[in-house]
């Protein structure tokens, strides 16, 4: 069974004193389904799971009256063998975008108090079913990914203590010792061949095989474009296949930048025709989306070019999946050139990510740094290099001319800080990224003898 670290995250959930409506959101196959229905097994006496994509017609439980009694006389009906005790029941509503009543129904558990209630959705970000009305503030909504290189170290059975060593040496700008840099380095090459997805995961588990993982990987992929086929506006379709099928392309360039000719070389396509395909793509959480911005400082926001972009594979095994056999093949043998560095560029874009940082990247003349991040409150700009590559022209440039006081590289190297204070990480620190945002000392002591004074 594959450990997740979003476990932790129900459990908090469950703990809270306001019993808000807890929605897990992402993309299809991520083990949304399998976590959640293990978390309630193992956290609730009773407990039930209510799946619209698998069972569609019990979204006419939602037609009617939406209060909790009239529902749970509904579920009574459907499901003779469960009766809800308050305060002992957790109902699951999986893929919950199929049933948009059942959303609207959220609000009524919440404010009734008496079961606690869990969503889940691929496609929430999509518009294609919508609620009679979003229940605001009644429920709280979580992000759920591919499982991230620390999972996949648990998975091979390195447990957590070992892991936090890890991330020690990251913390604290440590080398690694070389058997253990290796190692690290090795694991991470298979992690970024096989990626985050459980069903991938669970097969080189137990198989090692490569190509069984890809046969699974392939299912994934063709499910996407399915998804597209069954869901995307008829008009949209073709335009989204398209821009979907052309991402391997378009991070094999060297500037990464998403251009619309690598789509369609009949004509001169804007960002206005591809606008709602891309869009698509992000709501459905199957790309991440990182945009330019005009100027590396804060507020970053302030700065974003949403018109300039690239696009990454929110899972880098489905990119190398999609690269083709010998992209995996030169990743084993050490090669990490492979594509101009698409993988390895879409792998730290994974990372920070998963780390809960936004995408951004800059790019103005000749300066180009691949992604801009604020860490703390520190704006970073990060470059990747799949070798190992000692110069550091743009991150010097960057320095010079914006002021830019961190500045740091993932490349195939040990950690360390050279002599113009850019700091050097192995890729796979890319995963653990959260390390490296300075951690503020903030003072919370109160001092009010001034203030009891003047009651004195």
């Amino acid at each position: 069974m594959l450990r997740r670290k979003i476990y932790s995250e129900l459990l908090k959930w469950k703990n809270e004193p306001f019993k808000e409506v807890l929605v897990v959101k992402g993309a299809r196959q991520v083990g949304k389904s399998f976590i959640i229905e293990q978390f309630i097994k193992e956290n609730f006496e009773r407990h039930l799971t209510i799946d619209f994509v698998e069972n569609p017609d019990l979204c006419h439980m939602f037609d009617g009256n939406l209060d909790v009694d009239a529902i749970l006389t509904e579920i009574s009906v459907r499901f003779p063998g469960f009766s809800a005790v308050p305060g002992k029941t957790a109902i699951f509503l999986d893929e919950i975008q199929m049933c948009p009543e059942a959303r609207t129904a959220l609000k009524s558990f919440v404010k009734d108090g008496r079961f606690r209630v869990i969503a889940s959705g691929s496609l929430m970000g999509l518009n294609y079913k919508v609620p009679r009305s979003n229940p605001v503030g009644y429920e709280r909504s979580i992000e759920m990914y591919s499982l991230d290189f620390e999972e996949f170290l648990w998975a091979l059975g390195l447990g957590q203590e070992i892991t936090e060593r890890i991330k020690g040496n990251i913390a604290s700008m440590t080398p690694y010792d070389r058997p253990i840099l290796d190692d690290l380095s090795r694991y991470y090459s298979i992690f970024t061949i096989v990626g985050g997805m459980p069903e991938a995961v669970s097969k080189y588990l137990d198989t090692r095989d490569i190509q069984e993982v890809r046969k699974v990987q392939g299912k994934i992929v063709d499910g996407y474009r399915e998804d597209i086929s069954k869901y995307a506006d008829p008009k949209d379709k073709d335009k989204i296949i398209a821009c979907f099928d052309s991402i391997p392309l378009q991070l094999s360039k060297e500037s990464k930048k998403f251009s619309y000719k690598f789509i369609d070389s009949e004509f001169v396509p804007t960002y206005r025709t591809y606008e709602s395909s891309i869009n698509w793509m992000k709501d459905a959480a199957m790309i991440e989306m990182c945009c330019n911005v005009s100027a590396p400082s804060e507020p970053l926001e302030e700065h974003v070019i949403d018109s300039q972009f690239k696009i990454y594979m929110r899972d880098t095994g489905l990119l190398v999946y999609m690269l083709g056999l010998n992209a995996a093949k030169s990743i084993l043998s050490g090669d990490t050139r492979v594509n101009r560095g698409a993988i390895a560029e879409n792998a730290v874009a994974e990372g920070i990510r998963k780390n809960g940082f936004r995408l951004r990247y800059f790019k103005a003349d000749a300066l180009g740094i691949d992604f801009i991040a604020v860490l703390g409150s520190i704006v970073t700009a990060i470059e990747v290099k799949s070798g190992n590559n000692r110069q550091a022209k743009s991150l010097r440039s960057v320095k010079d001319k914006y002021c830019v006081r961190r500045r740091m590289k993932f490349e195939k190297t040990n950690i360390y800080k050279d002599d113009e204070g850019v700091e050097h990480y192995p890729l796979f620190a890319c995963a653990f990224m959260e390390e490296m945002a300075p951690r503020p000392q903030v003072d919370l002591s109160i001092d009010t003898s001034e203030f009891l004074k003047r009651f004195a």
